[in-house]
């Protein structure tokens, strides 16, 4: 499960039947634990018997009632209030009662082991059953035999004890928490401390237990903390956990939970100094960002993008970083590392938003290097491969003029000189007259805004055309007719695993070309190929049975998708049309 869903599947489960899961894990251990311990407590006695079946029964019908309330699929719950029962009636015998409670604490386990510790978390589950089973036939033992009950039962006592200390103590690393204000101030963090406060409890009555002192009543405190700790555990299971520590100086991807909502977030390069914080992609009403919670920045729309934005200046070294919505805020750890970054000016200005999604799409590959640079800071070859093709599929069919939109950027002002010589080594001249083609080359901002003139009626109207790094869902949703130049099918596998990484890690947001070179690159994927040209296609008023082929139902254009307008270009242009 992603973070994101992680967290509004948090939001989603009733306390009622949290309460109630806590009951079923808690009754269900007893009986794990009981039938576990079988060949040391020997037979039972027949009221124990009886005391273990009712708190079976318990288990089962707890089991059976909580699936209304959250949903479980009917089948797994009648299994597992089965192998409650079949555990409890025959713990009399020894062959077939430990393989029912070693199966039943595995299924227990596994419900039960939340967080990123999830291994940690089964084998904790498992030592808390042992103990609570060893505490509760200490309590069931007859009075004359209760003495040597302990005895036996000490070791086994000891034992899971201490791994279940040990575990928790690892799971709760694995699952985050540190010694600092994030993890204290979480409710996560807080059951975690109750809990560790009720198994100190539970250790210290098993200590009272074996010197002897009070033993029956210091044998129920410590059943009765012991129990209380199991339930603190399952609690653990639909609370949010806190955000893992950061990766010192490479751009970190978190999500908080903000009123019942999960919201990704963002940091970019997560280096001392400017940092273009992300946070979204759904909306940027009242969200605020900054260091210091008493005084956030609102975050802000950028064009061509969803979400919102914000510039902040972080320390070097660790900090926090809050995110607000209205009266509540949410703390993020930070770690910047020592070294200020040389993509810091370039996300402050335009272009950040693509140079954060760049990154991004290197995060999402696997790499922890520290961007060097950002897509506007030149043109790569296969983007001007791709311009010149473009132009030469303009002349071919009789375009005679030409209108460049560029920027000031190192790659906008490389790729209208590309844009320039191409045209005028096809007889197509450059200007801004008002039935003159017109091919974007600037960034993601400007070419917004010329997008938006388009759709409003105030750009000339001989078409539009868009440079590769132009392809992302902010820019292709409008329905403006563009069309881009791609030199991959945004369709073809790679691709795909790209978009399902983002979704999974931002549910939500766009795709971009230059996130999915990014991508790319660090997987060491499939080298570019001829240019296509693509046009957007707005086609979610389509039944969805016409709607199967490509995912086309979101993606690349938000509500539709990328249609293929023509063969792969081999630069001479092509004067036919035909879609693939």
């Amino acid at each position: 499960m992603t973070p994101a869903a992680a967290h509004a599947a948090v939001a989603a489960v009733p306390w009622g039947a949290a309460a109630l899961r806590a009951l079923v894990v808690l009754t269900g251990a007893a009986v794990a634990g009981t039938a576990l311990l079988r060949p040391i407590t020997g037979p039972p006695r027949p009221a124990a018997h009886r005391a273990v079946l009712g708190i079976a029964a318990v288990a089962a019908a707890g089991t059976l009632a909580w699936v209304p309330l959250r949903g479980t699929a009917v089948a797994p719950a009648v299994l597992q209030a089965a192998l409650v029962s079949a555990t409890a009636l025959l713990l009399g015998r020894t062959r077939v009662a430990v393989p029912c409670g070693a199966v039943l604490s595995a299924v227990l386990a596994y419900e039960t082991a939340p967080g990123r510790g999830a291994a940690a978390g089964a084998v904790h589950t498992a030592a808390a059953a042992v103990w609570l089973g060893a505490g509760v036939a200490v309590v069931l033992a007859e009075r004359g035999t209760r003495s040597l009950a302990l005895r036996r039962l000490a070791p086994w006592a000891a034992g899971a004890g201490m791994v279940v200390v040990a575990t928790g103590l690892a799971g709760t690393w694995l699952d985050g928490l540190r010694p600092d204000a994030v993890s204290a101030g979480s409710a996560f963090g807080r059951v975690v401390l109750l809990k560790s406060m009720l198994v100190a409890a539970a250790v210290v009555a098993g200590a009272a237990v074996l010197r002897r002192r009070a033993a029956r009543r210091a044998s129920r405190v410590g059943l009765a903390a012991l129990g209380a700790a199991a339930v603190a555990g399952t609690a653990l299971a639909v609370l949010p956990v806190p955000p893992a520590p950061p990766v010192a100086g490479v751009p970190l991807l978190r999500t908080v939970l903000l009123g019942g909502e999960a919201v990704p977030v963002a940091v970019v390069p997560q280096r001392p100094g400017t940092n273009l914080v992300h946070v979204g992609p759904h909306g940027t009403h009242m969200l605020a960002v900054g260091t210091d919670p008493g005084h956030l920045v609102p975050v802000t729309a950028r064009r061509g993008t969803a979400g919102g934005w914000a510039v902040v200046t972080l320390p070097p070294g660790r900090s926090r970083l809050w995110v607000g919505h209205g009266g509540t805020a949410a703390a993020l750890r930070v770690d910047t590392g020592a070294t200020a970054s040389p993509v810091a000016a370039a996300l402050a200005g335009p272009d950040g938003p693509e140079c954060a999604s760049a990154v991004l799409g290197a995060l999402l590959a696997g790499s922890a290097a520290p961007p060097a640079s950002c897509p506007a800071d030149r043109l790569s070859p296969g983007d001007a491969g791709a311009l010149r093709e473009t132009v030469a599929f303009l002349a071919a069919r009789r375009a005679r003029t030409l209108g460049v939109v560029a920027d000031a950027s190192p790659r906008g002002r490389a790729a209208e000189a590309v844009v320039r010589a191409a045209a005028a080594a096809h007889g197509v001249a450059v200007t801004a007259g008002p039935s003159a083609v017109r091919l974007v080359v600037a960034g993601w901002d400007r070419a917004d805004a010329a997008l938006r003139r388009l759709v409003t009626g105030t750009a000339p109207t001989g078409g539009m055309y868009l440079a590769p790094w132009l392809a992302t869902g902010g820019l292709l949703g409008y329905s403006s007719g563009a069309v881009v130049a791609l030199r991959f099918d945004p369709y073809g596998w790679p691709a795909q695993q790209y978009t399902a990484a983002l979704e999974a890690a931002v549910p939500g947001a766009a795709p971009s070309a230059s996130g999915f070179a990014a991508w790319r690159a660090t997987r060491h994927g499939p080298p570019d190929g001829p240019a296509v040209l693509y046009a957007a296609a707005q086609v979610s008023y389509l039944p969805a049975e016409l709607m199967h082929e490509h995912g086309a139902s979101g993606g690349w254009v938000t509500g539709g998708r990328l249609t293929a307008a023509t063969p792969p270009l081999d630069g001479r242009g092509y004067t036919g049309s035909r879609s693939r």
